[in-house]
């Protein structure tokens, strides 16, 4: 692996975590990155539906937790942050989940809703933390009037 080059906080103002994360996966894919989606046990049903259906005619092979296939998906959905079944060279992490190695990675994504308190305040944690431990390499986003992802800082 390169080495972590980024770990870009993503805040949703309206919509969920999961359809933010099924894109960025598409990008992920793109890139021909192995992603693995770091999210609640409760919804990592949600997350392989928004993975299902990022796009109409796309097909992204994934698995949950300790499901079947992750010696060949490139998309995995883990609620358990010490796991990396596929060996992903990208991580998005969600609701206020701490990787505990972000090195382990070359590139993280923080994905929160913005509209509640509670995961405002830890990503604010989470910023404050990762910026002074990788100096240069924290990246905030936040979406134009026009629905597009600009970065602020």
């Amino acid at each position: 692996m390169a080495g972590l080059a980024h770990i870009d906080f993503y805040q949703l103002l309206g919509g969920e975590v999961e359809d933010l994360a099924a894109q960025l996966i598409e990008k992920c894919r793109a890139a021909s990155k192995k992603a693995i989606l770091y999210t609640k046990k409760d919804t990592a049903e949600a997350a392989s539906r928004a993975i299902w259906t990022v796009k109409e005619l796309s097909f992204y092979a994934h698995g949950i937790d300790n499901g079947e296939g992750h010696d060949i998906a490139p998309i995995w959905i883990s609620s358990d942050v010490s796991q990396n079944q596929i060996e992903a060279e990208f991580a998005l992490v969600t609701h206020s989940l701490s990787l505990p190695d972000y090195d382990a990675f070359e590139r993280v994504f923080i994905l929160f809703d913005g509209r509640d308190s509670s995961a405002l305040d830890e990503a604010r944690k989470q910023w404050k933390t990762l910026s002074e431990r990788f100096a240069g390499k924290c990246r905030y986003f936040a979406k134009t009037d026009d629905g597009k992802w600009q970065q602020k800082a």
